[in-house]
Order: C-alpha cells, then structure tokens, then sequence
C-alpha cells in the first residue's frame, strides 16, 4: 500500500490536554487540529456536528476517555460519556478518512469503563477506516505524578499490594506506533501493545534502587 504520507495531513485529535495527546502533538509533525473540553463537548452530538459540518481531515486520533482509574468511581454514566463521544465522532465518519482509537485492556473486564471500551472495540473491528489501540498502561512525560510509573520514579519505597503482570508501554513507543499506522494503514483493525511483566519488575527497571514492598500475588492482568 502507498505511504499515506505524500502530502502534509490534517489530523484532529480529541483531548489536547490528555497526556498522550500532547505528546503526539510534540512528537509528530503533521497540520493538526485539536480541542479540549471547554472548546468541544464530544457528548453533545449538535456541537460534534457543528464542529464537523464544514472540515475534513485525513486522520482523527481519539484520546479522549471517562473514568478507568482506581481513585474513580465507576458508574454507567462513565460507559455514557466514553460510547457518546465516540458515537458522535461515528456519525461524522463522512467528516474524516481514518480515525484511531486509544482504546484499553479493561475492555476485559465487567466495569463500565471496560464495557465502553468493548462495545467502542467491537464497533472498530467492522470499520475498514478505523483501528482500535488497546493499552494497558502508557507512562512517559506530561503522566500524572500519582501513576504507578511515575510514583515508582521518584519514590525510595513503595508497597505493592498485588504483584501481578501487567502491560506497559512508553508513551514516545506508543506515538512511533501511531505514526507507523498513519503511514501505512495496517490490514488488523486492533493492537494490543506492551510487553507482559510483574509490576515489582517495571519499578525495578523504572528505578534500580527503589525498595519495594510485596504484599502478595495479584490476578494477572494481560
């Protein structure tokens, strides 16, 4: 297949201030267009249209999500925000050539936050245009400083209650990959990325001298 790459592509990405997206928008050199919450309410299908009616773009990166942290309650109105806003960027499909979606390996679980992410999964996987990324855990720069990574960096100690493998990728992996997809649109309509690895490993290798804490052996989460 051709390199989509021939001409400078205009690519929108939702949630300009979600760390993945700033570092894509930091990395990759591309005409992009982007919004935050205050500019555009994905949930709301008229102002999704409205922002939609007269632009096209070759590329729509969807990072934007609701709930999927520990420290958040999950309701079903988390499942409400994460299908709405990528219903309403369905409905502009006619708006855009590809879209990829950063998608999670909660779409295992009986969460609303995972049940989002599986119906959102099953949707992509008959979409010829769209691809589903499917991550675990993305740490890097622009992470909040209460993630496991980033906690793990800059503590002398941590507890760990579950010892279990787990997914992780680094966020300047994660963007290469999300320009590889751009530059030669994949025959897969989903990517699981990172490598499996106990969570007392990672700290390790996040910080050598960190001293960890192992209460016990969690349920794996691959």
């Amino acid at each position: 297949m051709p390199s989509l790459k021939a001409k400078k592509l205009k690519i929108y990405i939702t949630a300009r201030d979600s760390f993945i997206a700033k570092n894509i928008l930091e990395q990759l050199d591309y005409d992009f267009y982007t919004t935050n919450r205050s500019e555009l309410d994905l949930t709301s299908s008229n102002a999704v249209n409205d922002y939609f009616a007269d632009k096209y773009f070759d590329f729509v990166i969807h990072t934007a999500c609701a709930g999927g942290r520990r420290n958040q309650k999950d309701t079903k109105e988390i499942f409400d925000i994460n299908f709405d806003m990528f219903e309403n960027l369905l409905n502009n499909q006619d708006h855009f050539k590809y879209l990829i979606n950063i998608g999670s390996g909660a779409d295992k679980q009986n969460t609303w936050y995972g049940k989002a992410k599986k119906v959102i999964g099953r949707i992509i996987k008959e979409k010829p245009n769209m691809f589903n990324l499917r991550c675990y855990g993305v740490w890097g720069k622009y992470e909040l400083p209460d993630r496991f990574p980033i906690t793990c960096i800059n503590s002398t100690e941590i507890t760990i209650e579950e010892d279990k493998l787990f997914r992780y990728i680094y966020v300047n992996e994660l963007v290469k990959i999300i320009d590889e997809i751009i530059g030669v649109w994949p025959k897969k309509r989903e990517m699981t990325v990172g490598e499996p690895i106990l969570l007392s490993d990672f700290a390790r290798l996040l910080n050598p001298n960190l001293k960890i804490i192992i209460r016990g052996k969690g349920e794996d989460y691959i």
